[in-house]
């Protein structure tokens, strides 16, 4: 009950306002329009509230209209039995007897799918590793091993040729000594024993011994060194004086190719000696 003048709260036993005194009190019944409002209201909050909990509970793919308007007779009749009953209850009882045995092939299928759409999904995830060094770095490197193994085959037949140049010059020297003194042994050492070479130069010597004659090397160089899979070559360029035995005096100058063999310990030895040129004055 309210008061009609200054709308102060009353009791229904009070028969004027303790505020204003006034005695025209404001009663709801049910005939009065703002009571048919506020029932109205109520209404349609409780019936939205319904709808709402029916739309949550059933599948709306497998119920037809008429379903719809029985679940809500049956809720409107029974509300606190609808509300109780839902599938999230059935669940927490564990209870599955309800639901129907699911096909073992498409179960199976399903399955396969997941798995596969699961594999899919960690494989475009999956990061692509990539070489944490520079490529252009390592090339550069290769490179520069390449160039150091020719660097070392060049240092190591520059060393080579140093040493047929030196050898043949020695053996020129020692020549010279041996034709000089008639003496084979100054040579020898320097010749591979039983090659054609040896044969040669003891032949000539032996020739030549006891006539007094006089060989005076005045040029030896090596020009060319080249090498094969079984020895080495060297072409020279010589130029010696050669006196006879009455005096004679004769400029001799003569190409020649020596052919070399190495032995296990890398000792030289000179197996063959080609003339390919002379020339004498």
């Amino acid at each position: 009950m309210k008061c009609s003048k200054c709308g102060t709260k009353m009791s229904t036993h009070q028969k004027s306002c303790h505020n204003c005194g006034n005695t025209d009190i404001f009663k709801l019944n049910k005939g009065n329009a703002t009571y048919l409002s506020a029932f109205t209201a109520i209404i349609a909050v409780s019936t939205i509230v319904i709808i709402l909990v029916i739309t949550f509970k059933m599948d709306r793919d497998s119920y037809s209209i008429s379903d719809l308007a029985s679940e809500f007779t049956e809720t409107l009749t029974n509300p606190s039995t609808a509300v109780e009953h839902n599938d999230y209850d059935s669940v927490q009882n564990n209870d599955i007897s309800s639901y129907p045995e699911p096909d073992s092939e498409s179960t199976s299928v399903q399955q396969s799918e997941s798995v596969a759409m699961a594999y899919e999904e960690r494989a475009a995830e999956t990061p692509i590793v990539t070489n944490s060094y520079d490529d252009s770095y390592e090339d550069y490197e290769e490179v520069e091993v390449e160039e150091q193994v020719v660097n070392d085959d060049y240092d190591y037949y520059t060393a080579l040729d140093h040493q047929v140049e030196n050898f043949i010059i020695q053996f020129r020297d020692a020549y010279s000594i041996a034709l000089n003194n008639d003496d084979f042994s100054y040579v020898e050492p320097f010749l591979s024993y039983d090659s054609e070479a040896y044969h040669e130069i003891k032949e000539y010597m032996g020739d030549i011994s006891g006539n007094s004659y006089t060989f005076d090397f005045k040029e030896n160089s090596i020009f060319q060194i080249s090498t094969n899979i079984h020895n080495m070559s060297a072409e020279s360029y010589e130029v010696f004086h050669f006196t006879d035995n009455v005096g004679k005096i004769t400029l001799y100058e003569r190409y020649k190719t020596y052919i070399l063999l190495a032995d296990q310990s890398g000792n030289w030895s000179i197996t063959n000696i080609d003339i390919t040129d002379t020339s004498k004055n």
